[in-house]
């Protein structure tokens, strides 16, 4: 996408409904819409859907500041304690074949979990001891890999193609594979 002006700032962005918005903002609220793939029927090519781009910058902006309020409150709360805390929005398992990812990182990865979190502080990088705190109870783990959310590629390409940082910041989403087959859910924190 080309580079567009708002006001004296020059930035690049992602066109939506009835307007463009920023990459940081894109990058906050990235994991909660998922890019689908599917094939054209007039031409049999890989499309994709992004539902991101129906969003208006009203309602982004919205969900930016809902963010950032529960963002302070969690930080406040529990920040002192932990170097970075991420707040889990989806989950979902994967089971990735040896011939997308390789044989050892498809065993290392088999029927294991994927939270889509928002890093609300720190970061958190591939190796790390995590606690992950849900419904009550606490349970310790191991980051499997952190693959930043894309603005322009599914969960499934992303993971295939990744050769990349392997982390990722404070204000951010990302999927966080975690080195466990259950018992993480929607609102659970990934504290380290």
């Amino acid at each position: 996408m080309p580079d567009l002006w708002q006001g004296d700032i020059l930035f690049s962005g992602l066109a939506i409904a009835d307007g463009t918005i920023c990459d940081d903002c894109e990058k906050m609220v990235r994991g909660q819409f998922n890019i689908e793939e599917y094939y054209g029927r007039e031409n049999w090519k890989i499309s994709t859907s992004d539902p991101l781009k129906a969003m208006t910058v009203e309602e982004i902006k919205d969900m930016i500041n809902e963010k950032k309020a529960e963002q302070t409150q969690v930080v406040e709360e529990i920040g002192g304690d932990y170097a970075a805390i991420a707040k889990v929005e989806k989950t979902f398992g994967i089971a990735p074949k040896a011939t997308d990812v390789g044989l050892k990182r498809a065993k290392a990865l088999k029927n294991r979990i994927v939270a889509t979190s928002y890093i609300m502080s720190g970061e958190f990088s591939r190796g790390d001891a995590v606690t992950v705190s849900f419904d009550g109870a606490d349970m310790t783990t191991t980051i499997l890999d952190v693959i930043e959310c894309s603005s322009s590629s599914t969960f499934e390409t992303v993971l295939n193609a990744n050769f990349g940082k392997h982390k990722a910041k404070e204000g951010v989403s990302a999927w966080i594979i975690l080195d466990v087959m259950g018992g993480v859910g929607k609102g659970a924190l990934i504290k380290k």
